[in-house]
């Protein structure tokens, strides 16, 4: 058994091919991978195309934001035009719903911790980053470190430069919060 510069294991193969990669994934302290585990090419597929919804999402939502709510259709055929697996689509205009549904209480709630900022005044992107991760961080479907690093993800991608910072920050006051709130109900006995 030989290692390459990155240290994996690599074993001679059939046909006198050297230094290819052992096909067995190996998990912690040498064991073999749990067999109903994905595959880290599966799992990035997955985390790929989650970033591929809420980019979509997070267009349609700026759409949306300069528009108004009668460009609805005009998003709908953006989606639809995308070119991107129907999964990914579904999830976009899920995430583009769910978001609109609770826009007021988003607004309300990233205006306590967008502090010296009006919410009006933000720039357009990151006004709708920051809505899109705290609908994501309200319904807590998905771990807050998730939320957080995809929206930096958008921020750089979209935005400007000192973006993620803001972001970043805005973000981790409102999943304080929301942590907060979540355990004070968990709390027993207090009905307060």
């Amino acid at each position: 058994m030989r290692h390459d510069r990155a240290g994996h294991r690599t074993r001679r193969h059939q046909g006198g091919q050297q230094g290819r990669r052992c096909r067995r994934r190996r998990h912690r302290n040498d064991q073999p991978a749990p067999a109903d585990s994905r595959s880290q090419g599966e799992q990035s597929q997955i985390v790929s195309n989650r970033h591929r919804a809420r980019r979509l999402a997070l267009q349609g939502l700026c759409c949306l934001d300069v528009q108004g709510r009668h460009a609805l259709e005009g998003v709908e055929h953006f989606i639809r035009d995308s070119r991107e697996e129907p999964g990914v689509a579904t999830d976009a205009r899920k995430l583009l719903s769910d978001t609109l549904d609770e826009l007021e209480s988003l607004d309300r709630l990233l205006a306590r911790h967008a502090r010296h900022w009006e919410l009006g005044r933000l720039a357009l992107v990151d006004r709708n980053i920051l809505r899109l991760a705290a609908h994501e961080l309200l319904a807590g479907q998905t771990p807050v470190k998730v939320v957080i690093t995809e929206s930096l993800r958008l921020a750089k991608e979209f935005s400007m430069a000192e973006s993620p910072r803001f972001v970043n920050g805005v973000l981790d006051a409102v999943a304080r919060e929301i942590q907060k709130d979540t355990a004070r109900e968990d709390r027993p006995g207090d009905d307060s």
